[in-house]
């Protein structure tokens, strides 16, 4: 490309849009104008571009690169006006007319200097080795002329150019005739050229939003379509990238011209996002709001967040692994601009995590901000801050996240079994079901009650007779949670006590496997609990019991560059390792002893633990040299479900505070029993009523009582309930689940009543009291003023989150 007044396309030299596969990244829409209620992604061009791409524009053939280097840069921290910037920028190319871009380099860790506002930041392909972050810019990007206008017929031939290289061209175009003729299309043009468009149209119904999103954060936004007459859906955006520092002041002139206050968007025009948190609430939306997308807003005066362009790499799709992601992502001062999460298998591969399934992993917009390698760790290089992947690229990191999860082997003897057609782990037995098991005569299932109840259940539902299996349960326990202990050890009476008829175990140790004469079936030898031999055969032996264990790539990597692994990588309250650099978090990592035994992150709430561990993450750039750390406040309870044999569910849920408690503390617990409809529910309190594990068992599939809806009910008093405890002492309380289903409790159930919680506690703790006076004690009459209190703040809640979340809730207004 020659240095010449003609503008330069947006699909050559640094304005190409490709992603790492060479497609150009767009994403399209259904219909040229969605239908409110049932949105889809705008159409949009972002300014994300590969460096190789850059670099072969650069430098074609042998001819000299078409850029200058800008070597060194000075500048006085009281003077760094942008006038002068400018000046000095065009100062640069004037000593390089014959060069078009010119380059700059800083250290992941340097803050982004007034001069960078015309730059576009370069993102390294995986497996670069560039340490530095790489920002290119063109001389055009200053020029000064912009004008924003609304559409006509007229810049259609403008606007095809613009798109020119964009998937999806017709759909967009078509949207942008719809807008030119309904007055809503705008373009953004420098020299009579269009760099830029966008469609718009006015978007009242939020309920779509509400449902999935926590709009309230968002000014202006209410749950009152009517009040919502200035909020406007982005529709199609497209902007030449070098321009991408004045996309901001297209979306702002936009907003002036429509006389509006919002613009709403499905995928963001970057460098002028806000992206909107999503729920993650207990029970999924209807059909008619559910929403696989992610939201991004923009406002007069949205808050502008620190870019932090020092690598995060996190290893580890699991819910730990995600929820580091999500809590970096919506950062309230942070904007992590280098985020790669290590995904083996995919984002989602069909084993659904308890949290983030396919649905809420949409909403987070990870192909928007994240880069996302379907690779695994194999090694890392402490020294070079570097990490080696399964496919032998090498990534660089600033921050390294390990949330893996724990690899499993096989209780038996020998390990060469494991290859047999005849034998398969509980992992690989929904592949081995799909192949056909239904005639199989004889079958036999070796683990603990969980995970055997688990591979019954699948048996039975693929069609096989529970009477020819038959259950060994290892008598050595493999190391399993408190949590997964307690729930095996109440699963059998829970069970018996719904109705639900188990088969017994018999105890065994030393198992060993064998290929029977005929080669078409295995024999089973070990040892019975009084020393007996036990001798087995069967048609096929599911291995359900395992030993987990730090995958052997990271205890190696942890041995080469001397990081502590006591069973786990051992992690400060700040989840650092002995490296500062390299943070774990999830079931591979634990406390270090110096905060208490047994404090595997297993034992807590993945979720929690993710949110806890990001925010550590997010601290070392605003605080780097954060010293020693008190161990941080976990409080949500972990769920644990398990189907049954005979079509039943067992479902446990236990409070953070409890995880400690050894197993004499759990069972000397109050009790609180009641047969249902179904099956069978308890709850436990501890001598101050707190609930420290909740169980529903049933003998049929249907949920009496959705099982997410028990992990809110552990750790709270047994007050935030009202009357349970007295109804239950009384006698008048049909069972817990009827009572736990009564519309009042669907505000202890919303996904931000925490929040409500904690800030009830806060503003109560003004009156002198602590926290444990006030949590869940019930109100009297002379605390007159604490009811108030209460009541004012439970009032304006529910007026922030809408009638329609609450419509069993009488309030005056929900308007302000």
């Amino acid at each position: 490309m020659n240095c010449c007044r003609s503008l330069p396309d947006r699909n050559s030299g640094a304005a190409a849009v490709a992603d790492s596969d060479g497609a150009t990244d767009s994403v399209t829409q259904s219909d040229p104008v969605p239908a409110q209620g049932q949105q889809q992604p705008a159409d949009t061009a972002s300014s994300k571009q590969l460096l190789t791409e850059v670099l072969q524009e650069l430098q074609k053939g042998d001819t000299a690169p078409n850029a200058f280097a800008m070597t060194m840069l000075c500048c006085d921290p009281e003077s760094q006006q942008k006038a002068a910037s400018q000046a000095l920028l065009a100062a640069a190319f004037d000593a390089f007319p014959d060069k078009d871009y010119c380059l700059l380099t800083l250290p992941p860790d340097s803050p982004e200097l007034p001069l960078l506002a015309t730059f576009t930041r370069l993102v390294p392909p995986p497996g670069s080795l560039l340490v530095e972050v790489l920002y290119l810019c063109h001389r055009f990007a200053m020029l000064q002329e912009f004008q924003v206008q609304s559409a006509t017929r007229a810049h259609t031939e403008g606007v095809q150019d613009l798109l020119t290289g964009v998937a999806g061209t017709s759909t967009t175009m078509a949207t942008f005739a719809h807008g030119v003729e309904a007055n809503s299309a705008y373009v953004v043009c420098c020299e009579g050229q269009v760099i830029g468009m966008a469609t718009i149209q006015p978007f009242t119904d939020l309920s779509q939003l509400q449902h999935n999103f926590h709009i309230a954060s968002v000014p202006g936004l209410t749950h009152d379509g009517a009040a919502n007459k200035h909020v406007m859906l982005l529709t199609s955006f497209c902007f030449n990238p070098i321009f991408a520092h004045r996309a901001e002041q297209f979306l702002l002139d936009i907003l002036k011209r429509c006389n509006g206050h919002l613009l709403l968007y499905l995928l963001p025009p970057e460098h002028a996002s806000t992206e909107i948190a999503p729920r993650h609430r207990l029970q999924a939306a209807p059909a008619t709001l559910q929403a696989e997308f992610a939201l991004f807003a923009f406002w007069h005066e949205a808050p502008s967040r620190t870019p932090v362009n020092s690598h995060v790499v996190v290893a580890g799709a699991s819910d730990c692994g995600l929820s580091v992601i999500e809590s970096l992502l919506m950062h309230e001062r942070l904007a992590f601009n280098a985020l790669t999460l290590l995904a083996p298998g995919g984002l989602y591969n069909g084993q659904s995590a308890a949290i983030y399934k396919a649905d809420s992993i949409a909403r987070l917009g990870l192909h928007a901000s994240v880069n996302v390698l379907d690779a695994e760790l194999v090694s890392i290089d402490r020294e070079q801050h570097s990490i080696v992947l399964s496919d032998n690229r090498t990534l660089q990191y600033g921050v390294l996240v390990l949330s893996m999860g724990l690899s499993c082997e096989a209780m038996v003897l020998n390990q060469s079994a494991l290859g047999l057609p005849q034998v398969v782990s509980l992992p690989m037995l929904p592949g081995r079901i799909e192949k056909g098991v239904k005639a199989t005569k004889s079958i036999i299932v070796h683990g603990s009650v969980l995970e055997a109840c688990t591979a019954m259940a699948q048996l039975e539902a693929a069609g096989v007779n529970l009477q020819s299996m038959k259950y060994l349960q290892p008598s050595r326990q493999v190391e399993i949670s408190l949590l997964e202990e307690a729930a095996g050890l109440m699963l059998p009476a829970a069970a018996q006590a719904a109705g639900v008829a188990l088969q017994a175990p018999r105890q065994v140790s030393n198992l060993e496997v064998q290929l029977a004469e005929d080669k078409s079936k295995v024999v089973v030898t070990a040892a019975g609990s009084t020393g007996e031999s036990i001798v087995e055969e069967a048609d096929l032996l599911v291995l359900a019991a395992a030993r987990v264990e730090v995958p052997g790539c990271i205890v190696k990597a942890a041995a080469r560059n001397n990081l502590v692994c006591d069973g786990r990588l051992v992690v400060d309250g700040a989840f650092r390792t002995n490296d500062p650099k390299i943070f774990a978090a999830g079931t591979i990592a634990r406390f270090s002893r110096r905060y208490g035994t047994g404090l595997c992150h297993s034992r807590f709430n993945s979720q929690e633990v993710g949110q806890k561990a990001a925010e550590s993450i997010a601290a070392t750039f605003s605080s780097p040299f954060l010293g020693d750390s008190e161990m941080p406040q976990l409080q949500n309870g972990r769920l644990i479900t398990t189907a049954l044999p005979g079509g039943g569910v067992f479902n446990y849920a236990r409070a953070a505070g409890g995880q400690n408690s050894s197993l004499t503390e759990i069972q000397s617990l109050r009790r609180l029993v009641s047969q249902t409809q179904h099956g069978y529910c308890q709850l436990t309190l501890d001598s101050s009523g707190i609930i420290q594990s909740a169980l529903l068992c049933t003998a049929k599939k249907e949920h009496e009582l959705p099982p997410e809806m028990l992990l809110p009910l552990v750790g709270f008093s047994v007050s935030y309930l009202h009357e349970l405890l007295h109804s239950y002492e009384a006698g008048s309380m049909p069972d817990i689940p009827t009572y736990l289903r009564q519309p009042w409790t669907s505000l202890l159930y919303h996904d931000r009543f925490p929040q409500l919680r904690s800030a009830l506690l806060q503003n109560l703790a003004s009156t002198g009291r602590s926290v444990q006076q006030l949590d869940g004690n019930s109100m009297r009459a002379s605390d007159e003023t604490e009811v108030t209190c209460v009541q004012n703040d439970v009032v304006d809640f529910l007026k922030q989150q809408g009638a329609s979340e609450f419509p069993q809730y009488a309030v005056s207004a929900y308007v302000s």
